[in-house]
C-alpha cells in the first residue's frame, strides 16, 4: 500500500486489490441469495434440490470466512474502499508505516484520560494488576511487572544515577510507556515551565495504569484498595496526584475532587499522601460546602479533624458560604452565621500562628490592637511545636487565596475582635487548646511529609525538617515507606572503575611500587 505525492491518493499492491473485491463480491453474492433463498422456501421441491444444497453448504463456509474478517480489524481496507483503481506508484510511505498509523485508531476507551493521537502506538508496556484477596465487601489489587518490564526498570534506575535527564528521553523512545520515566521526565519538563508537555506524560502513563486494570477493580465503588508499601501500586498513586494538581490548576477544581476522593478511597486508613490536607481546599474551589461539612461530620470522631488546621477553618468558611446563600429562610441563616462564628473563632484560638501570615499573604494590614497582643503576635508564631508549624503553613500557603473574596476580611475582623475578648476573659477553651499543641504536634508522620514535599508549596518546604530535606528524594517516589514490600530485587552492580583498575593490574599494565 503506498500513497502518491503526485495525485496524493492511496494506492494499493495487487494482493490487497484482490482481498477488498473479494469481499465486495462476496457482500452481493450473500444480499441475493437471501433474495432467492427467500422465494424459494415456499417451492419444497426446489428448496431441497440436490443444487440447492450444494449452495447452502457452500455459502455455510463464506458465512464462516466473513466471520474471520470481522474479527480482524481490517482498518486499511474500510478506509481506502474508494480507491480501488487509483494507479500503483512507488513513492510514498511503506505499507508497514501505514498500517502503524491505523492501528492507533482502535484502543481502549478509558474513563480516566482519553487516548491522544500524537502519542506513541500503544503497546502493553508489561504492567497487570490481580486481586489479592477479598474480605467482608473489600478487595484489595496490586499491580505486578513481568520480566521485560523490570529490566527496563532497572534501565530506569540506570538512568537516575546518572543524573542525566537525555537518558530518560533516550528509555522512552525506546519504552514509551515506562511509567517512572514518565513521571521523572514530567516533573523535569514541570521544572523547565514547559506544563503542557509535562501534563501530557502523566496523562499518558494514567492511560497506561487504566489499560493494565483488572475486570473487577472499580473506580467508584470505594471498596477496591492498593497497598502503598508495594512499589509497583505507589506509582499509580504518584500519577493520581499530579494528574489532581494539573487538573486544579487548568481550573477544573470539580473535577480534581473527584479524584481526590478517588486517591483517598485506596487507602482511607492509612491514607499516604494525606489527602485530607488538600480536600477541604478543594471542596472550597468547586463550592461543595455540604461535602466537606458531611466529612467532617462524620469522621471528627475517629480522625479528629478539628486537629487539622485546613479543616478547622475550611469547615467554618463553609458554614459563611452557606449562609450567604438566598434560597434559604431567615431563622437559617441566623443559625449558620452563628456556627461559622463559633467555628472561626476555635479556629483561632486552637491555630493562632495562622491569622499573620494569612493576613500577609492577603496583603491586608492587621490592626494595630491585633497585631501588639501577645496572642496573635510573633510568639505565637516562634512557640508553636514543629508539626504545627509545617501544617499551619501548608494551609496558609495553599488557601490563602480563598480568603480574598469580598465580605470574608469583614467577617474574619469581627471573629478576631470576639476571639480576643474570649482570650482576655480566660475562657476555658484557650487552655484545652494550650495543651493540645503542647502534646499533640511534636513530629509530624511521613505521610504529611510526603504531602509537603509533592505540593511544593514554599510556605511548607521551608518548615520540613532536616531528615526530610537531607534525604535524596526522588520525583517517582518521594519518602518510600519504611515497611515496603519488595517484590523483585535489583541485580548487584559492579564498580566500572573497580573492575578496570583490577583487569590493568591482573595483566601488569599497572605496576604498584
Amino acid at each position: 500500500m503506498h500513497i502518491s505525492s503526485k495525485r496524493n491518493k492511496i494506492t494499493l499492491s495487487l494482493g490487497e486489490k484482490k482481498c477488498i473485491m473479494f469481499k465486495g463480491v462476496i457482500g452481493c453474492y450473500m444480499h441475493f441469495y437471501k433474495l432467492f433463498e427467500l422465494k424459494c422456501v415456499l417451492a419444497v421441491c426446489v428448496h431441497n434440490h440436490p443444487i440447492m444444497i450444494k449452495i447452502r453448504l457452500g455459502f455455510f463456509f463464506i458465512y464462516i470466512f466473513f466471520y474471520l474478517v470481522k474479527c480482524f480489524p481490517l482498518s486499511q481496507i474500510e478506509l481506502i474502499s474508494d480507491a480501488c483503481l487509483c494507479d500503483v506508484t512507488q513513492t510514498g510511505p511503506s505499507h508497514d508505516s501505514l498500517i502503524d498509523s491505523t492501528a492507533n485508531m482502535f484502543h481502549r476507551c478509558t474513563w480516566m484520560t482519553v487516548f491522544k493521537e500524537t502519542w506513541p502506538r500503544f503497546s502493553r508496556p508489561g504492567i497487570s494488576m490481580s486481586l489479592v484477596e477479598s474480605k467482608d465487601g473489600i478487595q484489595c489489587f496490586t499491580f505486578e511487572h513481568n520480566r521485560d518490564y523490570q529490566q527496563v526498570q532497572f534501565k530506569f534506575l540506570d538512568a537516575v544515577e546518572s543524573m542525566d535527564p537525555n537518558n530518560f528521553v533516550v528509555l522512552l523512545q525506546l519504552n514509551p510507556y515506562h511509567i517512572d520515566s514518565l513521571l521523572q521526565l514530567s516533573d523535569v519538563c514541570r521544572i523547565q515551565e514547559d506544563q503542557e508537555t509535562a501534563r501530557d506524560l502523566i496523562e499518558r502513563a494514567l492511560y497506561s495504569f487504566e489499560c493494565a486494570f483488572h475486570p473487577v477493580f472499580s473506580l467508584t465503588s470505594g471498596t477496591c484498595r492498593l497497598d502503598y508499601c508495594r512499589p509497583e501500586n505507589r506509582a499509580f498513586y504518584l500519577v493520581l496526584f499530579k494528574h489532581m494538581i494539573f487538573l486544579e490548576k487548568r481550573g477544573c477544581p470539580r473535577t480534581a475532587l473527584e479524584y481526590c476522593k478517588l486517591i483517598l478511597s485506596l487507602d482511607p486508613d492509612n491514607d499516604p499522601l494525606c489527602m485530607l490536607l488538600i480536600f477541604d481546599f478543594l471542596c472550597l474551589r468547586c463550592r461543595e460546602y455540604t461535602t466537606l461539612i458531611r466529612l467532617y461530620e462524620e469522621w471528627e470522631v475517629h480522625r479528629n479533624l478539628s486537629q487539622l488546621p485546613n479543616f478547622s477553618f475550611s469547615v467554618a468558611l463553609s458554614y459563611y458560604h452557606l449562609s450567604q446563600q438566598e434560597d434559604i429562610s431567615p431563622v437559617e441563616n441566623q443559625q449558620l452565621k452563628q456556627k461559622s462564628n463559633v467555628l472561626l473563632q476555635n479556629a483561632l484560638i486552637m491555630f493562632p500562628g495562622a491569622l499573620m501570615p494569612l493576613l500577609d499573604l492577603c496583603t491586608v494590614q492587621p490592626d494595630a490592637v491585633v497585631s501588639s497582643h501577645a496572642f496573635f503576635g510573633p510568639s505565637s508564631q516562634i512557640g508553636q511545636p514543629p508539626a504545627l508549624l509545617e501544617l499551619v503553613s501548608l494551609y496558609v500557603g495553599r488557601c490563602h487565596s480563598l480568603w480574598k473574596e469580598a465580605g470574608l476580611m469583614l467577617w474574619l475582623e469581627e471573629n478576631v475582635r470576639k476571639g480576643l475578648k474570649r482570650v482576655d476573659s480566660q475562657d476555658p477553651y484557650l487552655e484545652d487548646c494550650q495543651n493540645k499543641r503542647k502534646q499533640r504536634y511534636q513530629s509530624a508522620p511521613r505521610n504529611i511529609h510526603r504531602h509537603v514535599l509533592m505540593s511544593e508549596i514554599k510556605e511548607a518546604t521551608a518548615t520540613l525538617p532536616l531528615e526530610v530535606t537531607t534525604q535524596p528524594g526522588m520525583g517517582f517516589d518521594p519518602l518510600p515507606p519504611l515497611d515496603s514490600i519488595v517484590s523483585y530485587i535489583r541485580p548487584e552492580r559492579y564498580d566500572l572503575n573497580a573492575l578496570k583498575f583490577s583487569a590493568l593490574y591482573d595483566t601488569g599494565l599497572l605496576m604498584v611500587f
